[in-house]
């Protein structure tokens, strides 16, 4: 199962809320060469082939075929430099995956 942190949650709502969407968000993954992954993020509307997970508030989208890529996914929002925030995703099944700090 996906994980969304809350601050991850507060942010897509905040953004949906601001254009005016559902908070209703698609993850796409793209596995490259050797395995490495690459992710991306949008609003987007449901799908028959979709799975959708309830977090936080969001609708989270993903395709069937990739939900097994993303099994333990956790998507967090952080402050990756003074003033710049962006979304993190720390994904188990990515060969290039690192364990998250401990506080």
């Amino acid at each position: 199962m996906i994980q969304l942190t809350e601050r991850a949650a507060a942010q897509i709502r905040s953004e949906a809320d601001r254009q005016g969407l559902p908070a209703v968000l698609r993850l796409a993954v793209k596995v490259g060469p050797q395995g490495l992954m690459d992710y991306a993020i949008g609003f987007d509307e449901p799908r028959e082939t979709d799975h959708l997970i309830e977090l936080h508030g969001v609708t989270v989208l993903v395709t069937r075929d990739t939900e097994d890529i993303v099994e333990g996914m956790v998507i967090d929002y952080v402050e990756y430099a003074p003033g710049e925030h962006r979304f993190i995703f720390y994904n188990p099944n990515d060969p290039r995956h690192e364990p998250p700090a401990e506080d």
